[in-house]
């Protein structure tokens, strides 16, 4: 995923593997509003375990995806960061 939700190449793909994600942690497909659901930077960090201030890093240099809500604001959607999570899962074989 790119920074701003807009996928590239493959992002179908990264979406089914995100609800499948979803899926398999919640044990049930998920609601359209648990997948548009909108976090916080505070949120995004203890959903990634991550410090706050990584988070917002991250964001900086335009690694999460992120929505913008306004100048300087941004939101992150659950969808996209399962997507973005599944695109960066490794075997244990690797």
């Amino acid at each position: 995923m790119k920074a701003g939700g807009k996928a590239l190449g493959g992002g179908r793909i990264e979406t089914v593997r995100a609800l499948r994600s979803i899926e398999r942690v919640m044990g049930r497909p998920a609601t359209v509003e648990e997948c548009g659901r909108l976090l916080k930077a505070e949120q995004v960090a203890q959903f990634l375990a991550l410090d706050l201030s990584t988070v917002r890093h991250m964001t900086a240099r335009g690694e999460l995806p992120v929505i913008r809500t306004g100048k300087r604001g941004v939101a992150y959607q659950l969808i996209d960061l399962l997507g973005w999570i599944e695109a960066r899962r490794e075997s244990a074989l690797d």
